[in-house]
């Protein structure tokens, strides 16, 4: 009567703690666990002295393992790693025991084990590899994790097979370290073939579903082409707005990533869009000070700092600066990561003492906290733009060079942003007149952004038009020609917005090549639809031809010339003319 209190007991406070472990309250699920072990220890010893039926044993053994590894489990959440180290040997220990002295007990009776019996204990001891995997992996012990790792998923597959959920799991918790470890390839397939086991065995619009989505989008926002991990973002966030609601976490969680992804792809206006959603979302539910609400609103910044609405980008980036700096203190490394991006809006508007001021802030708190990064390298590419536009080409071109080989040792040679800073170190190089090495760095350029972005990608013109203008300046006009004509036809394809500021200098440029090549009727037409183009901005109407922009000048001027008369304040109407 005493044992079987005792099993009652200790099975009572067993499920108590896995209550309370679902609950978060894991320091309760902890003593509930830890009471559950004394019950059972108790127990074990009666039943080992007074000879009990070996089979009674053999279940409370399993009762014990699993007590173990879900305290194990608590004390992990609770961060007391080493406990839980201590707690997961112990349970693997009992659970492999206990599986040979079940073989060994049905051998010696002649009998063969039963099928459900041996899975039972497989699964159980396959569950502990697996969640060893996960404190290794918090430990930062990645390569101990993924043995634990496979050691489940190996168990798994054996006595499950392929097709399994556990299998799903454990592949989904393998897409997380490759993810972390920058093993993207690895990362996607793990995740790749998690969802499809997930989605044979359940439903396919359900919130795992949606994680899964979110995870391959976080994969291909960091490996690239930005265009798969728009479709995995989309359809993670349909899911979660039928099941979670259009106002809630989750949704603002996808959105935010949404919009880093439609950021990173050129989409400036979808960027800002989603972002907005995000924002409205996490201020109603966290309060307008949250860390959350501040990492949407430096997005946001740099969304309008791409879009040319400084004073929009200057009072995003503020508030999430002020933000950062309150809860987290001025020298933390998040204060960086805001500071990089200020430092970018004074370079807009041409205040590089600024610029480069904040910048300086931005590294030595990026030094003082990261090795060698992608962080860092970032920053001394933007700071390279700072020297490079205030008319030091060889210290942008040293600044320039240091952020391409800490990209290379820290991201990877085919990484996006090593894109950008070839295109700037080729522009550096162009300025001084190296242009084997420049067209060296815009053919790198090239290659990686059409790998991330799309062979039609606008960013993709800007370094044609570059490649077109060092052609033209080596006596290569054929080439230059064909460079100028291609950056033009992706500069007007519908999805790229036809931006008239970048398509005039680059008609201009066509005209100079044709007009060298002696193709004086076609460089012609290019001079005039650029002066057109030009004259359009000017005059705030389409133009057509010289002598119609030049009676709407004269018009213009007469109108200035009256309201200067009737001594009437112009300077509103003068800056509507651009500044031309």
């Amino acid at each position: 009567d005493v044992n079987v209190l005792l099993l009652v007991m200790s099975s009572i406070l067993f499920r108590s703690g896995n209550a309370h472990f679902r609950l978060k309250h894991f320091e309760t699920a902890c003593r509930d666990y830890s009471s559950a072990q004394s019950y059972q220890s108790i127990r074990t010893k009666a039943l080992s002295n007074h000879g009990i039926n070996e089979s009674l044993v053999i279940e409370d053994a399993k009762l014990n393992g699993r007590v173990r590894n879900n305290m194990a489990s608590a004390l992990s959440k609770r961060q007391l790693y080493e406990e839980a180290r201590a707690e997961y040997t112990k349970a693997l220990q009992i659970k492999q025991s206990t599986l040979e002295a079940l073989h060994k007990t049905t051998r010696q009776k002649g009998d063969s084990v039963k099928d459900m019996d041996d899975k039972n204990l497989v699964s159980d001891i396959a569950s502990t590899f697996h969640n060893i995997g996960l404190l290794r992996l918090n430990c930062d012990e990645a390569a101990k994790a993924e043995k634990a790792f496979k050691q489940s998923l190996s168990l798994r597959v054996k006595k499950f097979g392929l097709d399994d959920l556990r299998v799903s799991s454990t592949l989904n918790a393998l897409g997380g370290l490759y993810y972390k470890t920058k093993r993207y390839d690895d990362a996607f397939r793990s995740y790749k073939e998690s969802l499809r086991i997930w989605k044979l065995n359940g439903s396919k619009s359900d919130l795992q579903t949606a994680e899964h989505y979110y995870n391959i989008a976080l994969v291909f926002y960091a490996k690239g082409p930005y265009s798969k991990a728009r479709v995995s973002v989309a359809e993670c966030a349909k899911i979660r707005r039928q099941l979670c609601g259009n106002v809630s976490l989750p949704v603002a969680e996808v959105l935010h990533l949404f919009g880093k992804i439609s950021l990173s792809s050129g989409n400036f206006e979808d960027a800002c869009d989603k972002l907005q959603e995000a924002l409205a979302i996490r201020q109603k539910l966290l309060g307008k000070n949250h860390l959350l609400v501040a990492n949407v609103h430096l997005l946001m910044g740099k969304a309008h700092l791409e879009m040319e609405e400084y004073d929009k980008a200057m009072s995003s980036l503020s508030v999430a600066l002020a933000i950062r700096a309150e809860r987290l203190g001025k020298n933390h490394v998040s204060v960086a990561e805001v500071l990089h991006a200020i430092g970018s809006a004074y370079i807009e508007v041409e205040e590089y003492p600024k610029a480069l001021e904040t910048l300086q802030e931005a590294l030595r708190l990026q030094r003082q906290f990261l090795g060698p990064s992608l962080e860092i390298a970032e920053t001394l590419n933007t700071m390279s733009l700072v020297f490079f536009k205030s008319g030091d080409t060889e210290k942008a071109i040293e600044l320039g060079e240091e952020s391409l080989v800490m990209l290379k040792s820290s991201a990877g040679f085919d990484h996006i942003l090593v894109a950008h800073v070839l295109k700037h170190n080729g522009d550096y190089y162009q300025d001084i007149e190296a242009y084997n090495d420049a067209m060296e760095a815009y053919g790198e350029s090239l290659r990686i952004m059409a790998a991330w972005l799309g062979r039609e990608h606008v960013l993709l013109s800007k370094t044609l038009s570059e490649v077109g203008v060092v052609r033209f300046k080596t006596g290569e006009y054929t080439i230059a020609k064909q460079s100028f004509t291609e950056a033009l036809r992706i500069m007007r394809l519908p999805d790229n917005g036809n931006d008239s500021s970048s398509i005039y200098p680059t008609l201009s440029h066509l005209g100079h090549a044709l007009y060298k090549n002696k193709e004086l009727k076609l460089a012609s037409e290019s001079y005039l639809e650029s002066f057109n183009i030009q004259a359009s901005i000017v005059i705030g109407e389409e133009n057509r031809d010289l002598e119609g922009f030049s009676k709407k000048m004269r018009s213009i001027e007469d109108e200035i010339l009256s309201l200067d008369q009737s001594g009437e304040d112009t300077s509103e109407f003068s800056s509507a003319l651009g500044g031309i």
